[in-house]
């Protein structure tokens, strides 16, 4: 048999009959031998290493040589492939996929093999790039807490002290500004302030906080 990789592989079939005769094929085939399939190259993550709540990322790579060429890929995020199909499959001749949707929030992998017009798919023969896509799906949420001499019927007494506070649970990306905005003024960023006596109780506090 020739090799496992072989691009022009000809073969010349002959018989012999009972009385000796020998009969051979006048025409020569050629095929193909195409029994393996390397490992993707170049992988480049877009976005990458930067935040986003954006659930759409892309991924490409370069197609290494292949006899019968390269006719899809196969993906898996954050956990190695199991086996040949242990992934999502793409079917493209271009070495890129797009809209990759990421399960939750947070840091992900993403794991790459390639399956050729042979039907070769190896799992083995995968790339990786880890912690690379990162996305945060979830806003922050702020908090107001107020201190001061309450009174009766939603009423305050005395000045309130707001004291302004923000959370984006882990595996967020979490809050770099907390802003607020008081009735008709403008947008503030401190999370500290008074307001003063006299105000009546519909007074607007409006609160929201970013990610990094």
């Amino acid at each position: 048999m020739p090799n496992a990789n072989e691009p022009n592989v000809r073969v010349r079939a002959s018989a012999t009959e009972q009385n000796g005769n020998v009969i051979s094929d006048a025409s020569n085939g050629n095929f193909i031998i195409d029994s393996l399939i390397q490992v993707p190259g170049g992988l480049v993550a877009n976005p990458a290493n930067v935040w986003t709540n954006v659930n759409a990322f892309t991924l490409s790579w370069v197609n290494p040589p292949d006899l019968s060429g390269i006719v899809g890929a196969y993906y898996k995020l954050d956990a190695e492939p199991g086996g040949p199909t242990d992934g999502t499959y793409v079917a493209t001749s271009q070495p890129v996929i797009h809209n990759i949707t990421m399960p939750g929030d947070g840091r992900h992998s993403i794991y790459l093999w390639l399956k050729d017009r042979a039907g070769n798919v190896n799992q083995a023969q995968r790339n990786a790039l880890f912690n690379v896509f990162w996305f945060d799906g979830t806003a922050p949420a702020s908090h107001a807490a107020l201190t001061g001499l309450q009174g009766a019927n939603g009423w305050w007494r005395s000045t309130v002290t707001v004291n302004l506070t923000a959370n984006d649970p882990e595996p967020g990306s979490g809050v770099t500004a907390i802003y607020h905005q008081l009735d008709n003024q403008g947008v503030q960023t401190t999370t500290t302030f008074a307001v003063s006596a006299g105000r009546t109780p519909t007074a607007l506090l409006g609160t929201r906080c970013s990610r990094q």
